[in-house]
């Protein structure tokens, strides 16, 4: 692949990634906004059940999400589901704007859980299917730095701005992400399952940076030969049923995503305003939160150098174990300092035991979202990200709508000790089943997974 084709695929990622802003506005503005909920300045009064409620209905509509992604993602392709996310974002922030009750904030909550579950199908799978292995890592990185990035930067507008002001800025965000679907390029493997080879031979040349089609076509035709038979696969659910590798990317993906989803991130960055970091005479809870997310987003950059240089597998049990030392740390030091002794310095360390968990989530995050786009083949990709994404926002609801019940009931820091022992299993499962995926064309990694001996020789065009 030329010049040409890293720079045409780089700008295809890039679009996609607005959507990966948008998630990341929406993830970072519900910690702040909970805390302003809260607050005598607030023009929406609510509850402490109510604030539970805010916090994890988007987990809800995640779900919701995910379905409609399995349901549509084949019949009317990325594009239009990329496109259709971006313009609920947009929405989403103008009734925001507008709105002065706590049942249009559920509304759009759950809305903006229904676009993210729909994007965190479309996305893996467009990325996956746009770029080429070599350049996959650092591809997925990029939805990484973009999501991270945006995270910080509403905490910080959402700390020094007024209400009113950020959310106009969030909707300012939604109109350039509704004008940049003009670059989106539907990914070949779609193309050709509708039949649209002609379009499909257009696409694949642009995304290579080439003009002949003679460079191309040994590639070109065993993707062809891969659809063809991922969709005979498609009418006979035996055969579905009976694959090995479907079984096993399935039986894989699915588990990796719903033990992650119990690690703790969800309530993490919806309380972190709100109980998670003490106020100090010198900094404020809201500011303890800017820190927390500058710290992830340095960490995104990072991880594509981690995620194009290490194995995924390797970093994802690597990450899990040093997770669950950091929870098992704030755990330690929240009971302690509520049944034994006040510890000096106790909000500076919470602050670095838990913004130690996000940064090594942060550097987790790119191989977990690489695995779902890499692990599932053509036949069962939709089903297969909807229940990969339907087991993490069911243990992310789980984990969020019970974190104030547990810290009142039994004190905070029984949460930081399951989601350690959640960790823990994560690294012991992903040890004893993920195979590698670094470097492999889609298909060598489904030839491993059914163990075939001659496994699929990946040919691309030179740079």
């Amino acid at each position: 692949m030329g010049m040409t084709g890293t720079i045409h695929q780089t700008l295809a990622v890039l679009t996609v990634s607005f959507n990966e802003m948008n998630l990341g506005i929406g993830d970072g503005w519900i910690s702040p906004a909970l805390a302003y909920f809260n607050s005598s300045a607030s023009h929406i009064r609510v509850g402490g059940n109510q604030i539970t409620w805010i916090a994890s209905l988007d987990n809800i509509g995640r779900i919701l999400g995910a379905v409609l992604s399995a349901m549509l993602i084949d019949t009317i392709g990325r594009k239009f589901m990329i496109s259709t996310c971006a313009v609920i974002f947009f929405l989403i922030w103008l009734a925001i704007m507008f709105s002065s009750s706590v049942m249009v904030i559920y509304t759009v909550r759950t809305l903006y859980g229904v676009a993210k579950g729909m994007n965190d199908c479309t996305n893996s799978v467009y990325v996956g299917e746009n770029t080429s292995p070599v350049f996959r890592g650092v591809y997925g990185t990029i939805g990484s730095i973009c999501y991270y990035g945006a995270i910080v930067g509403e905490y910080i507008i959402a700390t020094y701005l007024s209400y009113q002001t950020y959310t106009a800025i969030n909707a300012a965000v939604g109109v350039l992400t509704v004008v940049s679907i003009i670059w989106l390029k539907e990914p070949v493997q779609f193309l050709m399952l509708k039949g649209k080879y002609e379009q499909a031979e257009k696409n694949f040349l642009w995304l290579k940076g080439v003009d002949n089609l003679d460079k191309v076509k040994l590639e070109l035709q065993n993707i062809k030969e891969n659809v063809l038979l991922e969709k005979s696969k498609k009418s006979s659910l035996n055969q579905l049923v009976t694959s090995s590798a479907n079984y096993k990317s399935f039986l894989i993906v699915v588990t990796t995503y719903l033990l992650v989803g119990a690690m703790g991130f969800g309530p993490i960055h919806s309380y972190a305003a709100t109980s998670l970091f003490p106020k100090t005479e010198h900094i404020s809870s809201n500011e303890f939160t800017i820190l927390f997310g500058l710290l992830q987003f340095i960490v995104a950059i990072l991880a594509a150098f981690f995620v194009s240089s290490f194995n995924r597998r390797l970093i994802i049990i690597t990450c899990s174990i040093l997770i669950a030392l950091t929870h098992s740390c704030t755990a330690l030091l929240y009971y302690v300092n509520a049944n034994v002794t006040p510890l000096p310095y106790f909000p500076w360390l919470i602050f670095g035991s838990i913004s130690l968990f996000a940064g090594i989530y942060s550097l987790m995050y790119p191989a977990i979202y690489l695995i779902r786009a890499e692990l599932f083949p053509l036949s069962i990709k939709a089903v297969g990200v909807c229940a990969s994404l339907i087991a993490n926002s069911a243990m992310s609801f789980v984990t969020t709508k019970l974190y104030l019940l547990i810290n009142k009931a039994w004190g905070i820091h029984v949460n930081f000790i399951a989601f350690a022992a959640v960790c823990v299993l994560c690294a012991i499962f992903v040890h004893l089943t993920l195979p590698e995926t670094r470097n492999k064309s889609l298909i060598e990694i489904q030839d491993h997974l059914e163990n075939k001996k001659k496994p699929y020789e990946y040919n691309e065009v030179p740079l």
